[in-house]
């Protein structure tokens, strides 16, 4: 599958077909989205970084589930099918060197995304402590 099939399906997935709502989703113009589908390229970390739900695996090969829940996969057709009975799998036009390459950004990323959720917890924890202390003067 090549990279307009799997725009086109997140498309389909996330907007009902509309590119425009689909732009909006990703805070881009949808000039932007028709460019990405005429050079079968698009932005892969802003994909996942709106697209909470979307399998990184799926993104960046075109295979298995297409969502993390395991419930839409994507024909080599670029059709989306949902529901869990589907068994098709379908691949992404790239070398194993670019394949491999985002996989470990993509993990660089996620280790990172952790690192600042936790900060944020105890950003939360701080503030909470900090709330006690000036609601009993």
């Amino acid at each position: 599958m090549n990279k307009t099939s799997i725009i086109t399906s997140l498309i389909e997935h996330y907007a009902g077909g509309n590119k425009s709502k689909f732009a909006k989703l990703l805070g881009v113009t949808p000039q932007t989205i028709s460019t990405w589908l005429a050079r079968d390229t698009f932005d892969v970390y802003l994909v996942f970084a709106k697209c909470e739900d979307v399998s990184a695996d799926w993104l960046l090969t075109g295979e298995g589930s297409m969502l993390r829940g395991g419930n839409v996969q994507v024909s080599g057709s670029g059709n989306a099918v949902v529901g869990n009975s589907h068994n098709s799998t379908a691949t992404v036009n790239a070398t194993p060197t670019d394949t491999s390459d985002l996989r470990a950004m993509v993990e660089e990323q996620r280790t990172i995304i952790e690192g600042l959720q936790g900060q944020l917890q105890e950003k939360d924890k701080q503030i909470a402590q900090l709330l006690a202390i000036i609601s009993k003067k």
